[in-house]
C-alpha cells in the first residue's frame, strides 16, 4: 500500500507542476539559459528534417501527452482567471458602470458589443463551464475538418488539442476564442466557394482582436479580381452595424486600449511565458523600453511588409491555401501575441494539411505537438525560468519556415 500511495503523490506532484507551471516564475540560472539556447537550436534543425521516421504508436503518444497536458490545466486551481474577470466585467456592466474606466490591473479588452455576446455565455456560468464548451467545439471542429479536407479525425483531434500548446492555454485561462474559433473556419470553408462571402466573415473575425482586421485587407488583395460591391458593402455593414452596437462605449474602449494604464493597453505589455510575443521579447532583448512606441510601429509595418511580400511570392496559387498561409502569419506575429492564440494559429493551417505529404505531416505534430508539450513538461519540473519559456514562439516561428517548404507538399495548383 505505500508503494501505491508513493505512485498517487508522484503522479499528483508531476500533474500539479505541470498544471501550475510555476518553474516559468523562477529567475534562470545562467546553465538552464544554456541548455534553452541548445534546445532552440534543436528545433530549429529538427525543422528541416522531414524525411524522419517515426515509429507506429507516435500519434497516440502523441495526443496522450497532450491530453495529460490539458487535464493537469484544469486539475488545480487556480485555472480560468480570464473567464472569470470577463464575467465580471459583464456583470460589472448590467450595473450601469463604464467597465473601459476600471483601474484594475486586467481590463476588458474587447469592443463593447462583445458584452452581450460574452454576457450571454456568462448566463450559463461560462468562468466554471468553459472546459466543456471548448470540449464541445473542437470535437465539432475536428469532425468538421475531417471531413472538409480528408484528414484523419485521429490525426485532426491531435493537432487541435496538442498543437502549440494553444488549448492548453484555453482550458488554464478560459479565455474567450469561441467566436474567432467560428469565424476563422468559416472564412476557411468559404474561402475556396465564395470570395464575398469571406470578406464578411474575416471582418467578422477581426472585429475582437483588430489586429486581425488586417486579414480582410491582405484577403482582398489575393481574391480582388472576384470581390464585387457585394462584398464590399457587406464587409461596411456589418463592421458599423457591429460598431454601434454599444456605441457610447466605443470611444472609452480605443482610449483604454491606447491610452490606458492597464496590463491590457497596447503600451504596456510584458514578455513572459504568459504573453510570449516575439514583439515583446524583441523590446526586453534590444532594452527599446524607452523608444516603444515607435519600436511597436516599425515592428508592425515589417511585419506588414513580409506578409505582403509572401503575397506576391507565394508558393501557392489556391487563394484558400494563400489566406491560409496568411492568416497563420498575422496570428504567429501579432505584436500583442498570447499563447492561447496558437488554437487559432493551428486551425489556420488545415486548408494546408490537407495537401501536405503524410510523411510531412507526421513530421508536423511531432514536432508541433509532441515536442511543444514536452517541452512545456520539462520546463514545469525543472527551474528553467522565463528565457526557457521562450521556445513557445520558437516553435511558431520555426513553423513559418515549415509550412513555406515546398517539400512538404503535394501540388495540384
Amino acid at each position: 500500500m505505500e508503494i501505491v500511495q508513493l505512485i498517487r503523490e508522484a503522479i499528483s506532484s508531476f500533474l500539479f507542476k505541470v498544471g501550475m507551471g510555476q518553474a516559468y516564475y523562477i529567475e534562470s540560472e545562467l546553465i538552464y539559459v544554456l541548455i534553452a539556447i541548445i534546445l532552440f537550436v534543436g528545433i530549429i534543425f529538427f525543422s528541416n528534417k522531414v524525411g524522419i521516421k517515426f515509429p507506429q504508436g507516435t500519434p497516440q503518444v502523441t495526443l496522450l501527452i497532450g491530453l495529460v497536458v490539458l487535464f493537469a490545466a484544469i486539475r488545480y486551481q487556480p485555472f480560468g482567471g480570464d473567464a472569470q474577470i470577463y464575467c465580471n466585467y459583464v456583470y460589472m456592466d448590467l450595473f450601469g458602470n463604464n467597465i473601459y474606466e476600471s483601474t484594475e490591473k486586467y481590463a476588458f479588452n474587447y469592443p463593447p458589443v462583445f458584452l452581450g455576446i460574452i454576457g450571454q455565455f456568462c448566463k450559463f456560468n461560462y468562468e466554471i463551464n468553459y472546459p466543456i464548451l471548448y470540449t464541445i467545439l473542437i470535437c465539432a471542429i475536428g469532425f468538421f475538418y475531417s471531413r472538409e479536407y480528408k484528414i484523419g479525425l485521429s490525426t485532426t483531434m491531435v493537432l487541435l488539442t496538442s498543437s502549440f500548446l494553444g488549448l492548453r492555454w484555453i482550458f488554464k485561462t478560459g479565455n474567450f476564442l469561441i467566436w474567432e474559433l467560428i469565424f476563422l473556419s468559416l472564412a476557411l470553408y468559404f474561402s475556396k466557394k465564395n470570395e464575398n462571402i469571406t470578406l464578411v466573415l474575416l471582418v467578422l473575425l477581426g472585429l475582437q482582436r483588430l489586429w486581425l482586421l488586417t486579414a480582410v485587407i491582405f484577403w482582398y488583395i489575393i481574391a480582388k479580381d472576384k470581390i464585387d460591391y457585394k462584398g464590399l458593402v457587406g464587409s461596411f455593414s456589418a463592421l458599423s452595424i457591429l460598431a454601434l452596437i454599444r456605441f457610447d462605449l466605443l470611444y472609452s474602449y480605443l482610449f483604454q486600449l491606447y491610452e490606458g494604464n492597464t496590463l491590457s493597453s497596447v503600451w504596456n505589455g510584458n514578455a513572459n511565458h504568459n504573453s510570449p510575443s516575439l514583439f515583446l521579447n524583441i523590446v526586453d532583448v534590444f532594452n527599446l523600453h524607452n523608444n516603444f512606441k515607435i519600436s511597436l510601429l516599425l515592428y508592425c509595418l515589417t511585419v506588414l511588409f513580409f506578409i505582403y511580400k509572401n503575397l506576391v511570392n507565394n508558393i501557392f496559387s489556391n487563394k484558400a491555401h494563400i489566406l491560409s498561409q496568411t492568416i497563420f502569419l498575422l496570428i504567429v506575429l501579432n505584436p500583442t501575441f498570447k499563447p492561447y492564440l496558437a488554437l487559432l494559429a493551428t486551425v489556420a493551417l488545415f486548408p494546408l494539411f490537407e495537401i501536405m505529404k503524410k510523411i510531412a505531416l507526421n513530421h508536423f505534430f511531432v514536432l508541433y505537438c509532441l515536442f511543444a508539450n514536452l517541452f512545456w513538461i520539462i520546463g514545469s519540473i525543472f527551474p528553467m525560468g522565463y528565457p526557457y519559456s521562450v521556445f513557445q514562439i520558437v516553435f511558431l516561428l520555426s513553423a513559418i519556415k515549415v509550412i513555406n517548404d515546398t517539400n512538404y507538399y503535394i501540388f495540384d495548383d
